[in-house]
């Protein structure tokens, strides 16, 4: 039998588990034991984030400003370059190409989806504090609220220990799909992160 005494996070593999009811208002009190084979887990803690960090749609991810040449003026204006093939005639700035005698474009900044990608560090040297109030406990929150977060707003995501890891994960995950796997992560790693060599997914 196991008793849960403010359980920490993690994996647990219980056979036998004592279930007790005092409901409703204590009246009725009920106990039983129950015998399994599944794993117990417990999440890691999490928090509701404040407000929103982007203005992007549901299913769209977050809005940038990306550097692709469009025609809409209601953009932020990039500037004027010249002309490639394969560019819309209509992107054609007709008063520099008669002063320069060349062909040249204006530039618009447009808006494009980005995805957010959330990377848990597992350098076990970096760890500071004990249970709770351990550095890589409150990173494991953090990205734990955060997951909830993009799951609430039906955002694409991507969570793991590096960059790979994150990228075979693919993107989309659900937050039931990354809090059983932030509940069994651990600060295991021999060397921190390295992310100046690594493009990220």
């Amino acid at each position: 039998s196991y008793v849960f005494d403010q359980p920490r996070r993690g994996l647990y593999s219980v056979a036998d588990i004592k279930i007790s009811s005092a409901a409703p208002v204590g009246l009725a009190r009920g106990r039983g034991q129950l015998e399994t084979n599944s794993p117990i887990v417990v999440y890691p803690r999490r928090h509701q984030l404040a407000n929103d960090w982007g203005s992007g749609q549901k299913n769209t991810g977050y809005m940038a400003a990306s550097a692709i040449p469009t025609r809409n003026t209601a953009s932020d204006y990039l500037g004027v370059r010249d002309y490639r093939p394969g560019d819309n005639p209509r992107s054609i700035h007709w008063r520099t190409a008669a002063r320069t005698g060349s062909l040249a474009v204006i530039e618009y900044a447009r808006q494009s989806a980005m995805t957010p990608v959330f990377l848990v560090d597992t350098f076990f040297e970096a760890n500071r504090g004990k249970d709770m109030a351990s550095t890589f406990e409150t990173a494991v929150i953090i990205a734990a609220s955060l997951a909830q977060r993009e799951s609430i707003h039906k955002r694409r995501f991507a969570i793991g220990f590096s960059p790979e890891d994150a990228a075979a994960r693919c993107l989309g995950h659900s937050a039931e799909e990354s809090m059983f796997w932030l509940a069994g992560v651990n600060a295991t790693s021999e060397a921190p992160m390295d992310l100046q060599s690594k493009a990220l997914p």
